[in-house]
């Protein structure tokens, strides 16, 4: 029954691209120059804008087709029933992808065409909330820090060849690291993955 829906949507698509495709062929198939010693006849030349739009169609129609052959491609591989699912371990991306990716096409594609409504002003005032959280977690986050200024120092003239910067960078994973576990001398959760 999934296999049905989905290549229902696939088909559509692919119609789609294959009706644009046909619509652009006798395009193509015009030629600009009859040989190498006539003149080109005018009425059969076309604009920049138009080959760029003719361009665009041939690209979105060869996008379908190569949609329908990636899905057929694929296809083995997410079907949890078939034999390259189950001999590369895929059975739970098979489902990911049937029971949580595969429901959301219709909304995802409704929300592409017709767009999300965005309340720039709310966006705004969660951004200076979230904001002015933010700084005051890193305030607070360096004024803690100063209380290890001498531990920081002591490893940084120890460890000459360092990745510390001053201050300490926050977003860095690489000197969080080098906080916790090198210096202050926390425990790593993970044994077997320490950093």
């Amino acid at each position: 029954m999934k296999n049905k829906t989905v290549n229902k949507k696939v088909l559509r698509a692919m119609s789609i691209g294959l009706a644009a495709m046909m619509t652009v062929q006798p395009i193509l198939a015009t030629p600009v120059f009859a040989d190498d010693t006539e003149p080109v006849d005018d009425s059969n030349t076309t604009t920049y804008d138009e080959e760029k739009h003719e361009s665009e169609t041939t690209d979105e129609a060869r996008d379908a087709v190569d949609t329908y052959e990636l899905y057929e491609w694929q296809l083995p591989y997410l079907t949890e029933s078939n034999p390259l699912c189950t001999e590369y371990g895929l059975e739970h991306v098979s489902k990911v992808f049937w029971d949580i990716e595969m429901p959301c096409i219709e909304v995802l594609a409704e929300m592409e065409d017709t767009g999300v409504d965005f309340d720039l002003d709310y966006a705004y005032e969660l951004s200076e909330k979230y904001n002015k959280q933010k700084d005051e977690q890193l305030e607070e986050f360096y004024r803690i820090l100063d209380m290890y200024k001498p531990e920081i120092e002591k490893y940084k003239l120890n460890n000459p060849a360092n990745k510390l910067s001053d201050p300490i960078n926050i977003a860095s994973p690489t000197q969080l690291a080098i906080l916790f576990y090198d210096i202050l001398g926390v425990e790593a959760p993970d044994l077997k993955s320490p950093r």
